[in-house]
């Protein structure tokens, strides 16, 4: 990324650009309810999680050569965990953020236990490293886990699975995937977020099997302009599940007509 000088207050005005960024292994079409939902006066972009980093990268480079306006990101998991990191490191560049499924460490360590466990983590990893889509329908059937009839959701989570494109090297998806994996296995955000002065909406399953939902409400509190959105009977894969309210959470923090506005959102 060039250094550029950061962006003014990212709040100063209507946050109408929005990027979404879904969990690992998925697709873009994850959102497709969500961005249905959306008032039409917001423009937004979702891409594949292994497309995450770059595309925040762009966006991000964007604003601060002075190019583009302060943009807001909706993030689920893995994706998440990219769209953190990513503010945190470029402060004044997103202005507002809404993430679910969210943790500051994925992976437990000795001074962190709000997590998965390393040896089933691990486990995964080598699920991936033989069968990617096998580790794929793992994940599936571990995010709709929670609510009363996960059946549907598993069925809406296996039709959003990235798939490597017919034009791609050999391998790439692959490797992006693993890569996705590294990321959540060592990523530790718990000294970076307070560097992050924007509104953050942290939306939670409190059902959920893979982020358990004290980690999320950690994260909301690490956080110094956040509000912890807890949802009752709720798993891991709430942009399939609960697409409407979190289209009315970033309308509220985008400011837009049919919002009222980012302030109602600052803070807990």
């Amino acid at each position: 990324m060039r250094s550029k000088p950061a962006a003014a207050d990212p709040m100063a005005g209507p946050v109408t650009e929005w990027l979404l960024l879904p969990g690992w292994g998925f697709a873009p079409s994850l959102f497709d309810e969500l961005r249905a939902a959306l008032p039409p006066a917001l423009s937004v972009h979702a891409v594949a999680c292994r497309d995450a980093a770059p595309a925040l990268a762009e966006r991000i480079d964007a604003v601060r050569a002075g190019d583009a306006a302060p943009f807001g990101i909706c993030a689920w998991s893995l994706g998440a965990t990219i769209a953190l990191d990513h503010a945190a490191a470029f402060p004044g560049a997103v202005a507002a953020m809404v993430v679910t499924g969210a943790t500051p460490r994925f992976v437990a360590d000795g001074d962190w236990a709000s997590a998965m466990p390393t040896d089933a983590f691990e486990a995964f990893a080598a699920l991936a490293a033989m069968s990617m889509p096998a580790a794929q329908a793992r994940l599936a059937s571990l995010s709709a886990a929670g609510p009363a009839d996960a059946a549907p959701v598993l069925r809406r989570l296996r039709r959003s699975f990235d798939r490597p494109a017919a034009n791609e090297r050999p391998g790439a998806w692959r490797s992006a995937l693993l890569q996705g994996l590294d990321c959540l296995r060592s990523t530790d955000l718990r000294r970076r977020l307070a560097a992050l002065h924007v509104p953050v909406a942290v939306v939670h399953g409190e059902l959920d099997a893979l982020v358990p939902a004290g980690a999320a409400r950690a994260l909301c509190g690490m956080l110094p302009a956040a509000r912890w959105m807890p949802v009752p009977g709720g798993g891991h894969a709430l942009p399939v599940v609960r697409p409407g309210l979190l289209a009315d959470t970033i309308a509220s923090l985008a400011g837009t007509a049919s919002g009222p506005g980012p302030d109602s959102l600052r803070f807990i």
